[in-house]
């Protein structure tokens, strides 16, 4: 992605903070399961159920369980995962995020998505938008698996963009995986 002007914009570099089941990580933190705070520092090598934001920007998962509302970032919106710049998510083991308030996000992204890694993914939730990005969500040609599960009237997937610039960023791009979609309206684009 590049801005018409030459520099990249928020939305086309990783953000600095990001938010993981409401815990909010800065470049080189991590949350463990059931914890409710950020580690500085980098996971053990052998440890497990973690996300950890690296220093370069890439969010892992490794065996990591979620399940609650989230972020809220607007007023009664609610994120599971929320980044205000591209972010890429590397899978390590079966990762797990379920949102228990109706009509919100499980990952939201205001610039692109790009999930990729062998691992796998689910997320599910009552009327949740499982992936929603203001611009691209691409799958990685060395993607594991991907479970979306929504009821209700929720699209799984959508691409939106929304900047009301003049570049057409949206797009649901798949390059690879195993990718798993239970819903009455599986994929919007715009």
């Amino acid at each position: 992605l590049a801005a018409s002007s030459g520099t990249p914009t928020p939305e086309e570099t990783p953000a600095e903070t990001i938010y993981v089941g409401g815990v909010e990580l800065g470049l080189g933190q991590y949350v463990k399961n059931g914890e409710t705070t950020a580690t500085t520092g980098q996971p053990a090598e052998d440890e497990s159920g973690f996300a950890w934001y690296t220093p370069e920007g890439t969010l892992l998962f490794v065996d990591y369980t979620y399940q609650g509302k989230g972020y809220e970032y607007s007023s009664g919106n609610y994120a599971l995962i929320y980044s205000t710049g591209t972010l890429n998510v590397a899978l390590g083991g079966e990762n797990t995020l379920k949102q228990t308030s109706s009509y919100n996000m499980g990952i939201y992204t205001v610039g692109a998505l790009q999930i990729g890694n062998v691992g796998s993914l689910t997320i599910e939730g009552d009327n949740c938008s499982c992936l929603y990005s203001n611009n691209e969500i691409i799958f990685a040609g060395n993607l594991g698996t991907v479970n979306l599960k929504t009821t209700g009237n929720a699209t799984a997937i959508t691409s939106y963009d929304n900047d009301e610039d003049a570049l057409d960023e949206e797009a649901i791009i798949v390059n690879g995986g195993d990718i798993y979609v239970e819903t009455f309206y599986p994929i919007f684009n715009l």
